[in-house]
């Protein structure tokens, strides 16, 4: 069975994708679309970014502001 493995870093922590049973090509285009939805969520949840939604809205705790 072929097994393609990828890594990248995401929110602060290393991701190791594993891909089972792929040829290459579809192996590269599951990872592209992985990684896609890794980095939109780190864009929105990620403690480690100053504008990503979730460091906004612990800015506003407290406030009132919603």
């Amino acid at each position: 069975m072929r097994t393609a493995e990828f890594s990248t870093r995401v929110m602060g922590s290393r991701l190791r994708l594993l891909v089972l049973g792929a040829r290459p090509r579809e192996a590269r285009a599951a990872r592209d679309a992985a990684w896609c939805e890794f980095e939109a969520a780190d864009r929105e949840l990620s403690r480690f970014r100053a504008d990503s939604e979730l460091s906004r809205a612990n800015q506003r705790a407290g406030t009132g502001l919603p």
